[in-house]
């Protein structure tokens, strides 16, 4: 049976709003180095390294940012433990400055806050009869408004040159209601890729570097 439509319509509108409310996560802000391109398929090896104080999601979130160019991204966990970067920061720049790694990721969990807003209940729509009106009305008062608290995520990702030492790109992303650690930084990561790209700051290919 062919679909009317006023259904097809709501369909489709449903399924954009769908679509669009998948993705809770927006750049903030961002800043680059002028006098640096960086061409993706020049990069040899480069450290991604989350700050964060629990063990288990710094090694998820540096796993999976690994994943976005396996063998040139390294996590670090297993090179710079907790202890050492806590401890040993001399430790930590030697090990860096010395590898020869063309430059270091790092992100980091900057701020979390909560915000409480009301939703109100829908209003209905006003028909031509008393009867109309009464059957679309009736529902919404089964529906009535309600309190919904959602949680705000800024997250600083910085990328520097290992030689010469120095920074060559800041962004801050925010990310509503975060689901599981793997969806949110390959959130983060498609906004900050796009942003860098867009910018002109990642090329690949025979772009030049």
């Amino acid at each position: 049976m062919p679909m009317k439509s006023s259904s097809f319509l709501r369909y489709s509108i449903f399924v954009i709003l769908l679509l669009t409310s998948c993705t809770s996560t927006q750049l903030v802000s961002s800043w680059r180095d002028p006098n640096t391109t960086v061409n993706t398929d020049k990069l040899k090896k480069v450290y991604v390294m989350c700050l964060v104080k629990d063990e288990t999601t710094r090694r998820v979130a540096e796993d999976e940012l690994a994943k976005l160019r396996p063998g040139v991204y390294i996590p670090t966990y297993n090179i710079f433990p907790m202890d050492m970067m806590k401890n040993n920061t001399d430790k930590v720049n030697e090990t860096i400055s010395k590898s020869g790694y063309d430059g270091i990721v790092i992100m980091r969990l900057v701020s979390r806050e909560q915000a409480t807003s009301y939703v109100p209940g829908s209003a209905p729509v006003y028909y031509g009869g008393w009867y109309g009106y009464y059957g679309y009305a009736a529902p919404y008062y089964y529906d009535p408004g309600y309190y919904r608290t959602d949680e705000y995520y800024k997250v600083e990702t910085t990328v520097y040159s290992i030689n010469p030492d120095k920074l060559i790109w800041t962004g801050m992303t925010e990310t509503v209601n975060p689901g599981s650690v793997e969806s949110t930084i390959k959130e983060i990561a498609d906004a900050i890729n796009y942003q860098m790209k867009k910018e002109g700051f990642l090329v690949t290919g025979s772009k030049k570097s």
